[in-house]
């Protein structure tokens, strides 16, 4: 789930509690959740 927020995009892992992502852009915020995912 990606959504705009307050100049910027946040993203959730419904099924991964706790994952959640930011990035300026949506494309950054998509990158940042992938490397979270990683981890």
């Amino acid at each position: 789930m990606c959504a705009f927020f307050e100049g910027g995009y946040t993203v959730v892992v419904p099924a991964l509690p706790g994952c959640i992502s930011e990035g300026d852009t949506r494309e950054e915020a998509l990158e940042n959740i992938r490397e979270a995912i990683a981890l």
